[in-house]
C-alpha cells in the first residue's frame, strides 16, 4: 500500500514538473519571436550590406511521375522542394532563452524567395509553399513543402516504346537579378529512392536527375538571371506495349509465311496475305494514337509495323506472280532459255529442291536424265522397233480380214494406208497433247520454284530486318 502511494505521488510530482517546464518553454518561444520579429520588415532583403549577393540553396526531391503525355508533350510530376539560406537578423543565444535551438513560424513575419516555374505547362507559375517556417538560432531559415509540377517536355519518340525522355525544369525568383540574388543547388544530383519505392508509376520509372545554375540574359545585359535547371531522365517500362503491340504484330507477320504454305493453285493465297495487310493496318492507327503529331522522327515500333507492312505487301506480290505463273494462259507457254536456266535449273539447285523430272528442251524433244528422246515416243528407247511391229501386226489383221473378200491387193492396201493415217494422226494430236502439258507442268514448276524463293527470302529479310530495328533500341 505504502509502495503503490509513493508511485502515484511521484507520477505526479513529474507531470506537474514537466507543465510547469512546457509553459515556460511557451514563454520563452514567445519571447523569442517577439525579439526577433520587432522592427523586422519581410519585404527587405536579409543582407547586412546592399551590394552583398544572397546565395540561397534549392532542392528538390521526386516523389513520382504522375502523368506523361506523349500527345501533349507534358509531364507532371510531383515533388518536395526544399530551400534554404541566411539571414542575420534571425539569430540568437539559445542560453538567454532557456536552450531554444530552433522556432518555427508562419511564412508570412520573415523575408522569403518567391520561386516561379519558369516554363509552366499551366498557368500556375508560382510554387505553393508551406505555412511554416523553421530558423536556427545560427539565423539558418529553411523550409520545404510538397508540390505538383507541370511543364512542357520535347518527347524523342524515335525509339518507342523503348525509349528514355529528359525534361528541364527551370525555377527562378522574379525579384531579384543576379547581382543581388543567387540560387544554388543543394545537390548536383536527385535522389531516387523515394521515387522508385513510394511513388512508383507503372509506366515509367525515375532514372536519374541533375541540378545545375545557369544565368540567364533576359531583355539586356544588365539584366541577368539566376536560373537553376532540374534534368529529369525517366525510362519507360515496355512491358504493356510488347504484349498488346509487339507480340500481336511478329505472330501476324509470321503468319505471312504461311501464304508460302498453302498449294501454289490456291486462290487464297493472295486473300490470307491482304487480311494480314488490313490486320497491320489497323495496328498501325492504334500506335498512331498514342503519339505525338510530329514529323520530327518516326517511332521504333512505327518503323516496325511499316516493315511488317512491307513485308506482308512483298509476300501479295509474290503470291500473285505466282498464281498468274501457275495458271499460265495456252498462247504464253513458250519458255526462253534464260527463266529455263535460271528457274528450272540454277535456283532448285540452290535451293536443293527436287528437280523436275521431265522437261522439253528448245527442239521440242524430251530430256531426261542428260538424255535427248525423240518427241514421237516419250516413253520407252526402242520406240522404231515397236513402230515397226505395230506396223506388221496392222497389215496381218488387214490380211486377216480381206483374205476370203473379193478386194484386191491394192484395195487392202488402200485400207491399212487409212488406218495407218489414222492412227498417226491420232499420235500426232497425243504428242501435241503431251507437249503442251508438259509446258504446263514447266510454268508450274517455276511457279514451285518462285513460291519457294519468296519463302526463304522473307524468313532472311524479317529476321534481319526485325533484329536491326529492335537493336537500334539498346543502344538508346
Amino acid at each position: 500500500m505504502m509502495n503503490s502511494t509513493s508511485t502515484v505521488i511521484i507520477c505526479v510530482i513529474v507531470a506537474i514538473s514537466y507543465f510547469i517546464r512546457g509553459a515556460h518553454t511557451s514563454t520563452e518561444e514567445r519571447t523569442l519571436q517577439n525579439d526577433l520579429f520587432f522592427n523586422y520588415s519581410a519585404d527587405i532583403r536579409p543582407v547586412q550590406n546592399y551590394s552583398e549577393i544572397l546565395y540561397v540553396d534549392f532542392g528538390f526531391d521526386v516523389i513520382g511521375i504522375m502523368d506523361v503525355d506523349e500527345k501533349n508533350q507534358r509531364l507532371t510530376v510531383r515533388g518536395l522542394i526544399k530551400s534554404d539560406w541566411y539571414d542575420y537578423q534571425l539569430r540568437w543565444n539559445p542560453d538567454d532563452y532557456n536552450g531554444i535551438t530552433e522556432l518555427a513560424f508562419n511564412e508570412d513575419w520573415a523575408w522569403k524567395p518567391s520561386w516561379v516555374l519558369s516554363n509552366s505547362a499551366t498557368e500556375k507559375i508560382f510554387f505553393q509553399t508551406s505555412k511554416i517556417v523553421k530558423v536556427t538560432y545560427e539565423g539558418r531559415v529553411s523550409f520545404s513543402s510538397p508540390t505538383v509540377l507541370s511543364v512542357p517536355c520535347d518527347m524523342d519518340i524515335r525509339y518507342f516504346p523503348f525509349d528514355t525522355q529528359s525534361c528541364n525544369v527551370y525555377v527562378a525568383t522574379w525579384q531579384y537579378t543576379a547581382d543581388l540574388l543567387r540560387l544554388e543547388p543543394m545537390t548536383d544530383s536527385l535522389s531516387t529512392e523515394i521515387t522508385n519505392s513510394v511513388g512508383e508509376n507503372t509506366e515509367w520509372f525515375f532514372e536519374s536527375g541533375t541540378m545545375a545554375v545557369r544565368l540567364v540574359n533576359s531583355y539586356s545585359p544588365l539584366m541577368t538571371w539566376s536560373v537553376l535547371i532540374m534534368s529529369l531522365t525517366f525510362e519507360r517500362r515496355p512491358l504493356y506495349y510488347i504484349i498488346n503491340i509487339i507480340l500481336p504484330a511478329i505472330l501476324m507477320s509470321l503468319l505471312t509465311l504461311l501464304v508460302y504454305v498453302l498449294p501454289c493453285d490456291c486462290a487464297e493465297k493472295k486473300s490470307f496475305s491482304i487480311s494480314i495487310f488490313i490486320s497491320m493496318s489497323v495496328f498501325n492507327l492504334i500506335v498512331g494514337s498514342l503519339l505525338p503529331e510530329t514529323s520530327g522522327s518516326v517511332p521504333l515500333i512505327g518503323r516496325f509495323h511499316l516493315f511488317n507492312m512491307a513485308f506482308v505487301s512483298f509476300s501479295t506480290l509474290v503470291a500473285t506472280v505466282v498464281l498468274r505463273i501457275h495458271h499460265r494462259q495456252k498462247a504464253n507457254l513458250e519458255m526462253s532459255f534464260w527463266v529455263r536456266r535460271v528457274f528450272i535449273e540454277l535456283i532448285p539447285r540452290l535451293l536443293m529442291m527436287e528437280k523436275l523430272k521431265s522437261l522439253v528442251n528448245d527442239d521440242g524433244d524430251f530430256v531426261r536424265r542428260g538424255k535427248i528422246h525423240p518427241l514421237t515416243s516419250p516413253g520407252d528407247a526402242g520406240s522404231m522397233k515397236t513402230k515397226s511391229v505395230n506396223v506388221l501386226d496392222i497389215e496381218d489383221v488387214a490380211d486377216g480380214m480381206y483374205e476370203d473378200s473379193h478386194y484386191s491387193r491394192h484395195q487392202k492396201t488402200d485400207v491399212v494406208e487409212d488406218i495407218l493415217g489414222e492412227i498417226k494422226g491420232f499420235g500426232e494430236k497425243a504428242k501435241l497433247k503431251q507437249k503442251e502439258q508438259m509446258k504446263f507442268e514447266e510454268w508450274r514448276y517455276v511457279a514451285l520454284v518462285i513460291d519457294r524463293l519468296g519463302l526463304y527470302s522473307s524468313i532472311f529479310a524479317f529476321t534481319i530486318g526485325s533484329m536491326y530495328i529492335f537493336a537500334e533500341s539498346s543502344g538508346n
